[in-house]
């Protein structure tokens, strides 16, 4: 892999010739989303863009569209433009609860402040739009299921990182994103689901069941 490094204001990037990164983008993402967070960065972030699926194969030996890598401060994606990667960055600073709460929240981040939409969308739509869409056609996931990060991951992501981006958006629109750091101070990635309920519990001051209840409610009416 030839790497071109370029310094730039919050991160070195790196990237074959004749391919690409959107750097203003990602500034705008990374200002407007730290700020959102409240969080500061220990270093600038190394962002490793591949061309496709098979090439970030070829090269780290994983294959996907991406991940973080939280022990280097880094981004591996095959994405000119990646918000979902650098948020699992962000939210680290704050606490690593289980699966189903940390792509849950990086869903809800997805948003492309560089173009002024600040609405979280998982491909191209709104992440409530297809959590509605998944309750109709009885394909949601009951939150019992998929509190666990083992049990999140041995479902379909394509149902369980929309479905949790969405549940992440509205309690954090309803309940203020301090609430949400306060639970992912005390989580932990290998929470048992009488963990996480009882430290849901303790910081929200009801269960989360009955927030999946609420959630379903405003999905009706979304």
């Amino acid at each position: 892999m030839h790497i071109r490094r370029i310094n730039w204001l919050k991160s070195f990037e790196h990237y074959d010739s004749g391919d690409y990164v959107q750097p203003q983008r990602q500034e705008a993402f990374h200002e407007w989303a730290t700020t959102q967070l409240g969080v500061i960065c220990p270093k600038k972030i190394d962002y490793y863009k591949y061309r496709d699926r098979n090439h970030i194969k070829e090269i780290t030996g994983k294959y996907g569209d991406g991940w973080a890598d939280s022990d280097n401060f880094a981004v591996h994606t095959v994405v000119p433009y990646d918000h979902h990667e650098c948020v699992h960055l962000y939210t680290f600073l704050i606490g690593w609860p289980t699966q189903f709460f940390n792509e849950g929240i990086a869903v809800a981040f997805q948003t492309d402040p560089y173009n002024n939409d600040f609405e979280a969308k998982w491909w191209s739509k709104p992440v409530h739009y297809w959590a509605k869409k998944f309750k109709n056609e009885g394909t949601l996931i009951s939150f019992d299921n998929i509190l666990e990060t083992d049990n999140f991951g041995s479902y379909d992501s394509s149902i369980t990182y929309p479905e949790s981006g969405s549940f992440a958006r509205f309690m954090i629109d309803n309940y203020g994103l301090d609430k949400m750091k306060s639970f992912f101070r005390v989580g932990n990635w290998k929470d048992s689901n009488a963990v996480i309920k009882q430290n849901f519990q303790s910081v929200y001051g009801f269960s989360i069941n009955r927030a999946e209840e609420e959630w379903l409610k405003f999905l009706d009416n979304y």
